[in-house]
């Protein structure tokens, strides 16, 4: 999410990331490099990525969320298929029951596109925040692949160990005598 060079600085110093005169050596800097100022940051001045996003959300007067700090709540995870937030670059981290809101954190917290489509599909109402991409590409790996139950893999595996059975099964039954002897028939039938 971009904001206006001199938007995200004037926040900075107003934080206390950045002293006034710096900011105004790190905004020509920036555009010396052709950097967005954000990155530039987060690059060459080594101020935390979270530190950046944060001030991003307060200028935008939106939510942020450190999806490191924060648990994803396993409810919130199961009202969103993975296919979904992967395609959206959404996480599902917080389930308001009460309020029957989920809580998404996203690059694009302004998408208006993800919160009609995800309300539609779970009826439930969409709260999207401002998240580090790094960070949700990360819980959606860990999470998703994580969230098979116990009970489901070993449902799992017990269904491929009965296909596997069934296979010796029908390979017993099309090598039995009389299976060879139809199959010659109906081939000699069919020339």
């Amino acid at each position: 999410m971009r904001v206006a060079p001199k938007q995200l600085l004037n926040q900075l110093v107003k934080n206390g990331i950045l002293d006034p005169e710096k900011a105004m050596l790190y905004e020509v800097d920036s555009l010396k490099k052709n950097l967005p100022i954000d990155e530039y940051l987060i690059k060459f001045i080594n101020i935390d990525k979270r530190v950046v996003l944060k001030s991003i959300a307060e200028i935008n007067d939106i939510d942020y969320v450190d999806l490191s700090k924060v648990p994803i709540d396993s409810q919130a995870l199961s009202f969103i298929p993975e296919a979904i937030a992967r395609k959206f670059l959404v996480i599902p981290y917080k389930y308001d029951d009460k309020k029957q809101t989920i809580y998404l954190g996203t690059t694009e917290p302004f998408n208006t596109i993800i919160i009609d489509f995800l309300e539609k599909k779970t009826g439930k109402k969409i709260v999207l925040t401002l998240a580090d991409e790094e960070e949700i590409k990360k819980n959606i790996d860990f999470f998703y692949l994580k969230g098979l139950s116990p009970e489901v893999k070993e449902a799992l595996k017990e269904i491929k160990k009965d296909n596997e059975e069934n296979r010796h099964e029908e390979k017993a039954i099309y090598e039995a005598p009389i299976a060879k002897i139809v199959t010659t028939i109906l081939e000699f039938a069919v020339k």
